[in-house]
């Protein structure tokens, strides 16, 4: 409402797909659908016109990581949630090999295949050409394929996937960004 106040509320839980121990994932479609659906039922429930929502909130799982291609806002596999243990491997690898201190220092975190770093690199290695789309591509370019969390399906096709805005504290938790403050 005009003061900021919820008007209604919606929820439904998203389908799990288990390929294997210790895998889980989402699919970017079904996660679109569904949140079409409470979309649909917050704005039947609050019994308002589309023209009268000013703004809406998305409660995602931070940590859930997919990779899309910029232009068509499509995915290129199933998200990551972030219960996912297949990097559990390589963040082992990343302690041993003397790297927790220098993430934690920049990002606050440790290598915990709860974030998203290394499931991103798990898609880039794992999705046939991912890496080097990814690296030879930039904005303009079809090719481009990014990560995202599962928040990008509703942002892209409600706002166009340009209008929507995320807090820095997202890169941080992604480890995709330095946390540290800037020296003066």
């Amino acid at each position: 409402d005009e003061a900021g106040k919820a008007c209604a509320t919606a929820q439904m839980e998203l389908a799990q797909i288990y390929p294997r121990p210790g895998w889980v994932e989402h699919d970017p479609h079904t996660i679109w659908r569904d949140q079409l659906r409470v979309a649909r039922q917050a704005i039947a429930s609050a019994r308002v016109a589309l023209t009268d929502i000013a703004a809406i909130g998305v409660a995602n799982q931070r940590e859930t990581t997919l990779l899309w291609e910029r232009a068509s806002g499509q995915p290129l596999a199933h998200a990551i949630v972030w219960q996912d243990r297949r990097t559990a491997d390589r963040c082992a690898r990343l302690r041993d090999d003397g790297f927790e201190a220098l993430i934690r220092s920049r990002t606050g975190l440790v290598p915990d295949p709860y974030f998203s770093a290394t499931k991103l690199e798990w898609l880039l290695d794992n999705i046939a050409g991912a890496r080097a789309r990814a690296e030879r591509g930039d904005r303009g370019q079809r090719e481009h394929v990014g990560p995202q969390r599962q928040d990008r399906p509703v942002r892209g096709q409600v706002v166009g996937g340009g209008a929507g805005r995320r807090g820095q504290h997202h890169a941080v938790a992604d480890q995709f960004i330095d946390a540290r403050p800037p020296i003066e």
